[in-house]
């Protein structure tokens, strides 16, 4: 195998070649080849450890291959081999896990978060500690990024994005909606833990409180948490926290091991 094709994921690239027009093919291989051969270079030559001017060089020769494909396909040919290649696309992917986004909004988001990701690698999450320039534009691109998807989806649903981005509301959604159970009583559970986990957190951190307080006002907001739960789920409770993973409902809410905020009984008569 020629050492530029070495660790990188052929059968993504191959697809992608496949879907291209026969008259673009090679040429479109071989400004990706060029690429790869330029990029292990640089990669070779730093042994890995990028200066300002290495980043820089890196960039310089993304733009180049990008230039050369805009030449050779049309716009929406090069969105979708960009989507089918890049790390960026599954790294947005990742970051919508579990929010049902569209087909437009998911390209709308990822055009903007290409070249971001390409000067930042905000997919590859490396900022570089030694060089606190780059962090800081790093940073800010992560914000800008954050920003730019506000802007696509709007409040409300950006609102559940970012709820989506919390695995325990994934977990807690899941296991609602097989069960049957209204949205809104899951968002109000989601929201109730939210609350709990601070309410939680200044028990813990409270300087004026013994151990033996801090466990009992646990026990009690335990207590009244189970009630409203039970509440908002009616006859479907059981069904649906039992599926939500013991370990981190206890990180969530700031509990140990053994005193997890619900601990749902299994179905049966009582004694």
């Amino acid at each position: 195998m020629p050492s530029r094709l070495a660790g990188r994921d052929l059968e993504r690239f191959e697809g992608a070649f496949a879907s291209l027009p026969d008259a673009t093919k090679d040429q479109v291989r071989a400004i990706q080849e060029n690429y790869w051969a330029q990029s292990d270079d640089i990669k070779q030559r730093t042994i890995g450890y990028l200066e300002p001017e290495d980043r820089d060089e890196f960039t310089r020769i993304k733009t180049e291959r990008r230039q050369a494909l805009a030449q050779i396909l049309t716009p929406q040919g090069l969105e979708d081999y960009e989507m089918q290649t890049s790390a960026t696309a599954p790294a947005l992917r990742a970051r919508m896990k579990g929010f049902d986004v569209t087909d437009d909004e998911f390209r709308k988001v990822f055009d903007f978060m290409q070249p971001l990701d390409e000067q930042y690698s905000l997919s590859r999450r490396n900022p570089d500690p030694e060089n606190q320039e780059f962090t800081t534009a790093r940073t800010k691109a992560e914000q800008d990024l954050q920003d730019y998807i506000h802007q696509v989806l709007g409040d409300d649903r950006f609102a559940e994005y970012q709820r989506t981005r919390d695995p325990l509301y994934r977990n807690l959604r899941q296991a609602g909606s097989d069960a049957g159970v209204p949205q809104d009583s899951i968002l109000q559970a989601y929201q109730m833990q939210q609350q709990m986990q601070q309410d939680a957190m200044r028990v813990m951190q409270d300087p004026s409180l013994t151990q033996e307080q801090r466990v009992q006002s646990l026990q009690d907001m335990r207590a009244v948490a189970e009630q409203k739960l039970q509440q908002l789920f009616g006859d479907k409770a059981n069904q649906v926290l039992q599926r939500l993973p013991l370990n981190q409902m206890a990180q969530s809410y700031r509990f140990g091991a053994n005193s997890i905020i619900v601990n749902p009984k299994p179905p049966g008569p009582s004694n």
